[in-house]
């Protein structure tokens, strides 16, 4: 296999960049599609298809789970250990 200089690729190009020379997996940095692993661990604020996921995982208002947020921090096990506490 032969790999091209970063500074010969056309800045309209693909990159994919793999975690491993034999990893099949491509690094993704917040992978959209992805539904578990990393990407589930830590709450987006910023995303609003996430604010509106995990609401509903944890069956709580968007604000509600944004308040847990601020409170608690982004980790998702944290955020739930919060609002069942708080449900209790």
């Amino acid at each position: 296999m032969t790999y091209a200089p970063l500074s010969d690729i056309d800045a309209g190009s693909m990159v994919l960049l793999w975690s491993t020379p034999t990893s099949k997996e491509p690094i993704m940095s917040d992978g959209k599609s992805k539904s578990g692993g990393q990407d589930r661990k830590r709450i987006n604020l910023n995303e609003d298809y996430e604010v509106r996921d995990w609401a509903e995982k944890f069956g709580v208002t968007q604000e509600e789970l944004r308040q847990a947020v601020g409170r608690v921090g982004d980790r998702a096990e944290e955020v739930e250990r919060h609002l069942k506490g708080a449900k209790a």
